[in-house]
């Protein structure tokens, strides 16, 4: 439906299907989607909202789905996210958000969800990621964030999940890792940084997974590996770095590994192997490096 005038959804007979319902909505003046009856569907809902000038979610009967439900919500003026009843959904729940001038996620009631909640950001202006309850999740909680110019991770409450957090994080032009609280993760931690000016590896607190951290790197311009505390991990520790400029494998705490470090490096333009700290593993070390330029295997 695009720029319809006025819209009498009550007439639209959809609450008996069984699999999948998507209405797609663009620019519309007026919209009841009270009378919008999604509530009876078994399996899927999608709802495609283009500049709406106004929007009331209350009136969207999302909250008794089974499976899924998608919500897809590009350059609304003003969203009162309180409106969206999601947290009854069973599996998973994709809140796609693009361009919204002003965010409040205070609002957005994920916080029940039972399998996986995906939140997609790209380009807000303003982000309170307190707001964000995502410390009750019991499986997985991605988090995509894209080009967001000022980003508090203090906020984002990861700290309780019980198998893995995966934060994607590209283009931030400030970020404070002390914030991240990734400490007490059980199974494995992932984090991905893409092209960050600056880098505080001090205050990522790795230090108590107890299987394994992947730690991905590419394009730092500076890069303090003192500050990485792989010290101990009890199985196996993983960092890829691509194309750092300057590496000081030094600071790359290795030592204490029990059974297996890997450090993949691409592309390094200076590598000092004495610097690196392998002696005491206990079954083996591997160390991956790809177009190395200049390499004294003496050390």
């Amino acid at each position: 439906m695009t720029n319809p005038p006025t819209l009498d959804l009550t007439a639209l007979p959809l609450h008996s299907f069984k699999q999948s319902a998507q209405v797609y909505m663009a620019n519309p003046p007026t919209l009841d989607l009270t009378a919008l009856p999604l509530h009876l569907f078994k399996q899927s809902a999608q709802v495609y909202m283009t500049n709406p000038p106004t929007l009331d979610l209350t009136a969207l009967p999302l909250h008794s789905f089974k499976q899924s439900a998608q919500v897809y919500m590009t350059n609304p003026p003003t969203l009162n996210l309180t409106a969206l009843p999601l947290q009854s959904f069973k599996q998973s729940a994709q809140v796609y958000m693009t361009n919204p001038p002003t965010l409040d996620l205070t609002t957005l009631p994920l916080h029940s969800f039972k399998q996986s909640a995906e939140v997609y950001m790209t380009n807000p202006p303003t982000l309170d990621l307190t707001a964000l309850p995502l410390h009750s999740f019991k499986q997985s909680a991605e988090v995509y964030m894209t080009n967001p110019p000022t980003l508090d991770l203090t906020s984002l409450s990861l700290h309780s999940f019980k198998k893995s957090a995966q934060v994607y994080m590209t283009n931030p032009p400030t970020l404070d890792l002390t914030a991240l609280p990734l400490h007490s993760f059980k199974q494995s931690a992932q984090v991905y940084m893409t092209n960050l000016p600056t880098l505080d590896l001090t205050a990522l607190s790795l230090h108590s997974f107890k299987q394994s951290a992947q730690l991905y790197m590419t394009n730092p311009p500076t890069l303090d590996l003192t500050a990485l505390p792989l010290h101990s991990f009890k199985q196996s520790a993983q960092v890829h770095m691509a194309n750092p400029p300057t590496l000081d494998l030094t600071a790359l705490p290795l030592h204490s590994f029990k059974q297996s470090a890997q450090v993949h490096m691409a592309n390094p333009p200076t590598l000092d192997l004495t610097a690196l700290p392998l002696h005491s593993f206990k079954q083996s070390a591997q160390v991956y490096m790809t177009n190395p330029p200049s390499l004294d295997l003496t050390a």
